[in-house]
């Protein structure tokens, strides 16, 4: 029981960039839609508040995939199956799968700035893409790597 409970919250943690990607981009239509501010305000506040936790929060999931008790293989690919998913389906159609990297655009634009003055939409969600895979790289590798101190016992 305890092994599905990690399980679910794995799966959930691997669909949130998703789920808080899709609310952050409703409360900002809503707004368009219905002329309420509130919701553009919320919109808003919900998209400043992910663009800087999602680098730590991804992060964090790639940490909790790398303690997982399977081959690191297909621990890895588990938690980046989602991720390759929303990036196939971009190609494909782009509309819903932007939710998914939405918190890492901040992000891209400011690196791809660095390189060039000008940037297209497809060029910053691919990169948000690559850049998220990156950062759930480190936390799996960090994972994987860390040994806690055993301490002398007295």
């Amino acid at each position: 029981m305890l092994k599905n409970n990690m399980m679910y919250r794995a799966i959930l943690l691997v669909l949130f960039p998703l789920i808080i990607g899709f609310l952050i981009e409703k409360l900002l239509l809503a707004n368009i839609t219905n002329g309420n501010q509130l919701y553009s305000s919320l919109g808003g506040l919900l998209l400043a508040i992910w663009t800087y936790s999602s680098l730590i929060f991804w992060f964090y999931v790639g940490w909790v995939f790398g303690k997982f008790k399977m081959g690191a293989i297909k621990r890895y690919i588990l938690g980046n199956i989602v991720w390759a998913i929303s990036l196939i389906l971009y190609f494909w159609q782009p509309a819903i799968t932007e939710y998914y990297s939405i918190g890492f655009a901040s992000v891209s634009i400011n690196i791809l700035s660095l390189f060039t003055n000008s940037s297209n939409t497809t060029t910053i969600i691919v990169f948000s893409y690559f850049l998220m895979l990156l950062v759930f790289s480190l936390g799996f590798i960090f994972a994987v790597q860390y040994k806690p101190l055993k301490t002398e016992q007295v």
